[in-house]
């Protein structure tokens, strides 16, 4: 219940306290989600859901390909659904509980329909393309999807930055600065190869601070605008 012996006099004990608080609180929410996301899953499994659901898109017409995607997007859209309940209530009970969520409900709403349609977009020609393998290349079929998933995987990794963040969030560079040239100067002497620093809107959705590295081979070093206000 104290403040940890390294922590001392830098973080009160009212600091401490709600971050033990806080803590424990999504630790509580995430034995929950994942033990009743379990149990979907097995009810799933063992319901006979899996069989009902390939014999009524069979009757509907569908086969190979477009049966495989269909009954995949099925099994999307159903957790999807399942999930919902969670994210409203870690967004707009627990993280506005301890005084973190700046998500409005127009800005969650729009985060998933943003998600669903590059849902789609993706999952469909993947989904495509997982069927051709499965189908077309034997019993190996299995070495060469792994080998086309990791190259979309590191495809994914360079596009990112540059055309799907960008849908969810604004990047503007950092601006010219004591914290800029402390940056670049940090990045120089570690010999670390970047594409600039850049400030990201963080605080549209949420009160907390952080930092990253998007990209690959020269990543973009990306900051909270909450960490740049402090």
């Amino acid at each position: 219940g104290e403040v940890p012996p390294p922590l001392a006099g830098r973080v009160s004990e009212e600091t401490a306290r709600r971050s033990r608080d806080y803590t424990l609180a999504k630790g509580r929410f995430a034995l929950v989600s994942g033990a009743l996301g379990s149990l979907f899953t097995l009810a799933v499994l063992l319901s006979g859901a899996l069989p009902w659901l390939d014999v009524r898109l069979s009757a509907l017409g569908l086969a190979g390909g477009h049966r495989f995607v269909a009954f995949l997007a099925a099994l999307t859209a159903a957790w999807g659904l399942f999930g919902l309940p969670f994210s409203l209530w870690g967004t707009f009970v627990l993280e506005e509980r301890f005084g973190f969520n700046r998500t409005t409900w127009k800005v969650w709403l729009a985060d998933r329909l943003k998600g669903l349609a590059l849902a789609a977009a993706l999952g469909v020609p993947l989904g495509y393309a997982t069927h051709a393998f499965m189908a077309g290349t034997g019993r190996l079929w299995w070495l060469w999807l792994f080998g086309f998933l990791t190259a979309v995987q590191v495809v994914m990794l360079w596009l990112y930055p540059a055309l799907i963040a960008p849908l969810f969030n604004k990047f503007a560079p950092l601006p010219e600065g004591e914290l800029r040239a402390r940056l670049e100067a940090m990045a120089s002497e570690a010999g670390f190869r970047n594409r600039g620093l850049f400030v990201m809107d963080a605080s549209r959705r949420s009160a907390h601070s952080n930092a990253m590295f998007m990209g690959l081979l020269r990543p973009r070093i990306v900051l909270f605008d909450t960490l740049v206000e402090r």
